[in-house]
């Protein structure tokens, strides 16, 4: 979360880079399912541009592309994201507090709405929403932030808006899986 990339004094000697910059140059190149959906879902922004793609078993390849273009939300991921928010990027107590409540909340009530392990849903989700502008709160503070307390000694203040950027990141997936389950599909 917090690679300064080319800021970084390492950067010289930094495997992965130094691995990027030998795919760069390769005539051939081998990667897992994956790291080839995981470039897809940045938008070519990990393996250089190829013309020509063979993938071995294919018929592993939607599992690995669901998992890598699928939104998910857990409460375990809910409690990872306050967790992380309170740590790494010292976001205030009230905000977090509220996030952790309205998770709990949330999915207590899904698991009444959903008494089997696969239901397909087609009315909103109570707290859905709730949940979502509680989030939105925290990547709106997230956003905001210029870290200007923090000393800026080795790049501190840097890398942590590098580690805001991953929750903002984290963040939006969340908050468009609730729209979802706020907002179904009735069909």
């Amino acid at each position: 979360d917090d690679c300064l990339r080319n800021k970084c004094p390492n950067f010289n000697d930094c495997f992965y880079f130094d691995a990027r910059k030998k795919a760069e140059d390769a005539d051939l190149l081998v990667v897992n399912h994956a790291l080839l959906l995981a470039d897809a879902a940045s938008y070519g922004n990990i393996l250089p541009p190829y013309a020509l793609l063979i993938v071995d078993e294919a018929h592993h390849l939607p599992e690995v592309a669901t998992d890598a273009f699928g939104l998910s939300i857990s409460n375990r991921g809910m409690r990872a994201l306050a967790s992380k928010a309170t740590k790494r990027v010292q976001a205030p107590i009230s905000i977090v507090r509220e996030l952790e409540y309205e998770a709990d909340e949330f999915f207590f009530r899904l698991s009444q709405s959903c008494v089997t392990q696969k239901t397909r849903i087609r009315q909103p989700i109570e707290g859905a929403s709730d949940l979502a502008l509680t989030l939105e709160n925290l990547k709106v503070w997230l956003e905001e932030q210029e870290f200007e307390t923090i000393l800026d000694v080795g790049q501190a203040r840097e890398k942590a808006k590098l580690k805001a950027r991953s929750l903002i990141s984290q963040t939006t997936g969340y908050i468009q899986c609730l729209q979802l389950l706020a907002n179904p599909d009735p069909k």
